[in-house]
């Protein structure tokens, strides 16, 4: 459907459109108005996949089959938000929803069979950026809607419906403001759910947040409905199924510089780091020990194996195919899976040396992302037509979903507190001297670790440093209510 078929589509329907985005807009308050990872979010999550798959069914876009794994995706990611307290999960959560919402929106509304990945991410910065040229849509197609309906003379009663709805809920905001703060200091029971929902029962709060909600769900609708447009336009869809054109020599030096370079690191990895771990005859510079040698680098090694996987995907896309640019962009993978089992053994010592920290955690995820990621770049250097942006898109969301239900914050609290005495301490950290950083414990877990940190209180824990971790998490567990339910503040609370 071209964009101008589209565009009579949406005004012609104008009612349907502009009500669905209203009422998702109006669904949107509810659930997220100061309430960041409440049990309504799973709800929120339910209701915009429910929204997205009826304006696709409106407009004429067929649902594909594939979208029931984007769906699963988002559900399970929004049921995560609301089952952990950990502030980085729930962030990365909510920007991992938005992505795969935005990747599941293009691949219905266009024909994707020949992108390359490159192509979906322009075109998701496009729809985040792009589209914005469309925000005022929700107003021309009304106007284009009210001259059609001036010409087809509607009868007054049917067209004007919608606007006597809007009257009326606008007019009965102020009464409404009047008798909730009137109720509230007459009802103490009434009061107190009141508070919960806004904070706050007094006059002039109750206004404000009614003020911030509209100005909330007026920005939603004018998204919602700004999206609904860009899609139907189906702007910068084409892509060429083309292979890379470039000359591979220029690729073939490239790659073969790398390789050089790789091939000589890899084998003072294996010689120095792994067969010296083993056999303890490597010879260091002065002054090294080799524990010291092995707990560092990880990080740059985190890195490197991040750039040699762009760079072979360049040449993937950007020369021309050539069995000897192949062999060495596959030499290249095999020195990045050296390097990432040199980072993952690096910082495991470094963990058996410092214990669990989230960023250490994460680490070790990232390198066996990283890892399956590049499984499917090997796959792609010797079959093109290969799908790696689905296959990597998979890869991320199934593996990241399961990260975010694993709760680290409860492991790290668990094991490094279980190392906190000699008779406790794990095998592992055999050599170790005992976990002794009880300010990272308070300051720097979230509600997750709850259960965990009250029950070192007496033990390994003083009563101070248990009662400054429940000040720090105070404002997670204080005035839970319905909608913002959260099961890991909730158990925090109630085990306090």
């Amino acid at each position: 459907m071209g964009e101008d078929l589209f565009r009579k589509r949406m005004i012609d329907n104008y009612p349907f459109y502009s009500m669905a985005c209203l009422l998702y807009a109006l669904f949107f308050v509810f659930c997220l108005y100061k309430n960041d990872a409440g049990i309504t979010f799973p709800l929120w999550m339910g209701g915009t996949c429910f929204f997205a798959v009826l304006i696709m069914q409106k407009s004429g876009v067929k649902v594909k089959k594939g979208s029931a794994f984007y769906i699963a995706i988002v559900c399970l990611l929004g049921i995560s938000v609301c089952l952990t307290g950990d502030r980085r999960i729930i962030v990365m959560n909510k920007f991992l929803i938005f992505a795969v919402m935005t990747v599941m929106l293009i691949y219905n509304f266009y024909d994707v069979s020949s992108w390359k990945p490159i192509k979906f991410i322009e075109m998701m910065f496009n729809m985040v950026i792009i589209s914005i040229g469309c925000i005022a849509r929700p107003f021309s197609d009304r106007s284009a809607r009210k001259q059609m309906e001036r010409q087809m003379q509607q009868p007054e009663d049917r067209k004007k419906v919608g606007k006597y709805v809007l009257i009326g809920l606008v007019a009965c905001l102020p009464i409404v403001i009047i008798v909730l703060a009137l109720l509230a200091n007459a009802d103490a029971v009434f009061a107190e759910q009141l508070k919960k929902i806004f904070i706050d029962i007094s006059f002039w709060n109750i206004f404000g947040n009614v003020i911030k909600m509209a100005l909330l769900g007026f920005v939603i609708f004018m998204v919602s409905y700004m999206w609904t447009a860009w899609l139907g336009k189906r702007e910068y869809a084409t892509d060429s199924r083309d292979e890379g054109k470039g000359e591979p020599v220029i690729g073939i030096t490239i790659m073969a510089v790398l390789s050089l370079v790789y091939i000589v690191f890899c084998w003072i990895q294996i010689r120095y780091l792994f067969i010296g771990g083993i056999t303890g005859k490597a010879a260091l510079p002065d002054g090294m020990s080799y524990s010291g040698y092995a707990r560092t680098g990880f990080f740059q090694l985190l890195f490197v194996s991040v750039i040699n996987m762009l760079v072979v995907m360049l040449g993937i896309y950007c020369f021309r195919k050539n069995k000897f640019l192949s062999v060495l962009m596959c030499v290249i993978t095999f020195c990045t899976y050296i390097m990432i089992a040199s980072s993952a053994m690096r910082m495991v010592l470094y963990i058996q040396y410092k214990y669990l920290t989230f960023l250490r955690m994460w680490v070790l995820f990232m390198l066996l992302v990283i890892a399956v990621l590049m499984a499917g770049v090997v796959i792609n250097i010797f079959k093109r037509d290969f799908k790696l942006f689905w296959y990597s898109f998979a890869v991320v969301a199934v593996l990241y979903t399961c990260f975010s239900f694993a709760r680290p914050d409860y492991w790290i609290a668990k094991v490094n507190t279980d190392n906190m005495t000699e008779d406790t301490k794990y095998e592992f950290f055999a050599d170790t001297p005992v976990y002794e950083d009880a300010e990272y414990l308070i300051e720097k877990l979230g509600t997750d670790a709850a259960p965990v940190i009250y029950d070192c209180e007496g033990r390994v824990l003083s009563s101070d440093e248990v009662n400054k971790y429940k000040e720090n998490i105070s404002r997670y567990t204080e005035n839970i209510g319905v909608r913002n339910w959260n099961l890991s503040r909730f158990m925090a609370w109630e085990v306090e």
